[in-house]
Parts: C-alpha cells; structure tokens; sequence
C-alpha cells in the first residue's frame, strides 16, 4: 500500500508537473499571440498614423493652395476694380492720344498733299514755260524760215522778170511767145508789184 501510494504521489506529481508545463505553454502561446496581436495593431497603427499624416498633410497643401488662389483673385479683383474705377480717365486719355495722333497724321498728309500739289504745280509750269519757250523758238524759226522763202521767191521772181522781160525785148522772141507765156508772164509782174509796193 505505501508503494501504491508512492506511486499515487508520483503520478499526482507528474500530473502537476504535466499542468504546470501545459499552463507555461498556454501562458506561453498566449503571450506569443499577444505579442504577435499587439505587433500587428502597432503595424496597422503606423500603417494608418502614416496615413493619417499624409491625408493631413494632403489637405494642408490643398487649403494653402486654395488660400492661395483665393488671395490671388482677390487681389487680381482689387486690380480690376481699380482699373475699371480708373478706366474712363484711361478712356479719355486714350482718346485724346489718338485724337492728337489723327490730328498730326492729317495735318502730315495735308502737308504732304500740298507739297506734291505744289510740286504738281510747279512742273506743269515747268512744262509749260518749256513748251511755250519751244513754240516761241518754232515760231521763230519758221518765221526765219518764211522770210528766207519769201526772200528767195522775191529773188527768183525778180530773176524771173528780168528774163522775161530780155526775152520780150527780142522781136524774134516776141512772136515765138505764145499767149500761155505772155500770161504767166503777166501774173509774174503783178504779183510782184504788191511786194515792191
């Protein structure tokens, strides 16, 4: 009996011993799954911490960059209104700058229209003065010219007279002349008698 119950105490010890072991190793895979749990939600909690950051860094950038553009609207507002308050004198000035402009290029194709009028003028007289100057020395030549002719008809005439007239004076010549010649004969003096005249 004592050796069953050294044996019973034996096996009570293996059995305590055996739970002791099966406790360690729950306690162990319990604190290895807590570990591996605690891991993964530190994972998952740097995973959306970094996410976290970036969607608020996103939306930082995208609020400065809205502030941005809505600084800069106002301010291009502040300039439109400005202009739009200084555009009718701007208007006006703009007006009166090209008014001047206008006025001065007329005043410039005016000037530049009564120099070439006046050149116009100028060489139509020219052409004139030359043509009338050209017709003056014609006129002048042909008058030279006339009087050299009439000249020389009043030469040849008289030539002609004083031939006929010898002719006349011959009596054989006389009764050969026929009437034809004693006719131009005729018209020769008188014609040449309103000249001497």
């Amino acid at each position: 009996m004592a050796e069953q119950r050294t044996r019973w105490a034996k096996e009570q010890e293996e059995i305590l011993r055996q739970r002791e072991r099966e406790e360690a190793e729950y306690e162990y895979q319990k604190e290895r799954r807590r570990r591996v749990v605690e891991d993964e939600y530190a994972d998952r909690k740097a995973v959306l911490e970094k996410e976290l950051r970036r969607l608020r860094e996103e939306a930082e950038r995208e609020i400065a960059q809205r502030k941005a553009a809505i600084e800069e609207k106002e301010e291009e507002f502040q300039r439109m209104a400005s202009e739009i308050e200084d555009f009718p004198a701007r208007l006006e000035a703009a007006l009166e700058r090209v008014r001047g402009e206008v006025r001065a290029e007329l005043e410039k194709e005016r000037e530049r229209q009564a120099a070439l009028a006046k050149v116009e003028r100028d060489w139509e007289r020219r052409s004139l003065e030359q043509t009338i100057t050209h017709l003056q020395e014609t006129n002048r030549a042909l008058e030279e010219k006339v009087q050299e002719l009439s000249a020389e008809l009043r030469e040849g005439r008289k030539q002609l007279t004083a031939i006929a007239e010898k002719a006349l004076e011959g009596a054989s010549v006389a009764r050969t002349l026929t009437p034809l010649n004693q006719a131009a004969l005729e018209q020769a003096r008188a014609a040449d008698k309103p000249r001497k005249e």
